[in-house]
């Protein structure tokens, strides 16, 4: 479990699955990242158990569920590890009622402040999502060179 000033960030478990189920079928998660394909309880249910839970098994990181202080979760952050990716990578979604109060700053500092000795670490996002790409430049990314990342429809960073 990660802690900053607001937020508790910690792994996904089933008993997340409602928040899952709404999040990654808001317009922006599914526009900006891509529709993954949960439409139910068992589809979100599996997403966390051959995503976020298995990451976290075989690499000690994940993305994390980002909650209140009261217990509210309102986005994910954390790390990833992409088989299409040198180095792991941050990666984070914020339902739209949280947008602009500073959360996904917040946890993805704390994210990367706790997993300090993980470096290089990338990002991805896509060319016009100019939002995630001034919270990246603000945590300290720069763009990554080309030969770290072959998908040319997306912007590469990296934190050394």
């Amino acid at each position: 479990m990660i802690s900053s000033g607001r937020l508790t960030i910690s792994p996904l478990t089933p008993s997340d699955w409602p928040f899952i189920l709404e999040l990654l079928n808001t317009e922006d998660f599914i526009e900006q990242i891509g529709d993954k394909q949960v439409s139910d309880k068992a589809s979100a249910l599996k997403y966390i158990a051959t995503g976020p839970a298995k990451c976290q098994q075989e690499n000690g990181f994940s993305l994390m569920a980002m909650r209140l202080d009261e217990g509210t979760p309102v986005g994910l952050c954390g790390l990833l590890k992409r088989d299409t990716l040198p180095f792991p990578d941050i990666g984070y979604a914020l339902l739209p009622q949280y947008y602009r109060k500073g959360y996904t700053f917040e946890a993805c500092e704390a994210v990367l402040a706790h997993f300090k000795a993980l470096r290089p670490v990338m990002a991805i996002t896509s060319h016009q999502n100019t939002a995630s790409i001034k919270l990246l430049e603000k945590l300290g990314f720069a763009v990554a060179p080309s030969e770290l990342n072959s998908d040319d429809s997306v912007s590469s960073f990296i934190l050394y």
